[in-house]
C-alpha cells in the first residue's frame, strides 16, 4: 500500500523534495527513533516547516519501520522510562497515525499513553487500523495541533467532569466503600449506614 501511495504522489513528493532542497539545502531530516522490538530507526521527514513533511515517512513504510497505524515511535530518551506493563507496544510496528495523537488532538481526556496503545494493539485489525488513518486525517483537517483536556463537558445541558478511567474507577469505589457511606446525607436516617 505505501508503495502504491508513494508512486501515486510521486509529483508531489518531488514538489516537496524541491521545496525543502531550495529552503534548507537539504532534502530530508531524520530523528532516531526506537521502534519494533526496541530496534532504532531513523524516521525521515522532509526539511523545512512546510507542509507534507510527513510523506517522506512512506519510506520508512516501506522499509518496514513504520506502520500506517499504531503506537507512536518514540525517542531512545523516552523508550527507556516505557513502563514493563506497557512493553506490549514494542511488539509492533509504531505507526505513521497514533490512537494515543488522535486523543490529544480531539482535547477529551484519555487514559495514559500506554494504555491507549494496550487498548489499541488487542483489537489491532486491518479495520481499526483503517478507521484510526481516516480520523487522524479528519482531526488534522478539522483541527490542527493539540487541544487542552476541558476538566468539564456538557452534553444536553448536563455537566459531566471529564475524568480518566482510573479517576472514575477511583471516584466509584470511594464512594461504594462502607466508610464513604457513613458520610452520606441520609445515614442519621438509616441506621444500617450510621455504622
Amino acid at each position: 500500500m505505501a508503495l502504491l501511495l508513494l508512486t501515486l504522489l510521486v509529483p508531489l513528493w518531488l514538489l516537496r523534495a524541491l521545496l525543502a532542497l531550495i529552503g534548507t539545502s537539504r532534502i530530508f531530516d531524520g530523528v532516531e527513533l526506537v521502534g519494533l522490538h526496541r530496534r532504532p530507526f531513523t524516521r525521515w521527514a522532509f526539511a523545512g516547516p512546510l507542509p507534507g513533511r510527513d510523506l517522506a515517512a512512506l519510506f520508512n513504510i516501506l522499509r518496514g519501520d513504520l506502520a500506517f497505524a499504531g503506537p507512536r515511535s518514540l525517542t531512545p530518551a523516552e523508550a527507556a522510562t516505557v513502563p514493563v506493563e506497557a512493553n506490549i507496544r514494542f511488539r509492533v510496528r509504531p505507526g505513521l497515525f497514533s490512537p494515543y495523537q488522535l486523543h490529544c488532538r480531539t482535547g477529551i481526556a484519555h487514559d495514559p499513553e500506554f494504555r491507549v496503545d494496550e487498548d489499541f494493539i488487542e483489537r489491532l485489525s486491518v479495520r481499526s487500523s483503517l478507521g484510526l488513518v481516516v480520523r487522524s486525517l479528519i482531526a488534522g483537517l478539522l483541527g490542527g495541533g493539540e487541544r487542552p483536556t476541558p476538566p468539564m463537558l456538557d452534553f444536553f445541558g448536563v455537566p459531566i467532569t471529564n475524568t480518566t478511567m482510573d479517576e472514575a474507577v477511583a471516584w466509584i469505589a470511594e464512594r461504594a466503600s462502607p466508610v464513604a457511606g457513613s458520610n452520606h446525607p441520609g445515614a442519621a436516617r438509616h441506621p444500617s449506614l450510621s455504622k
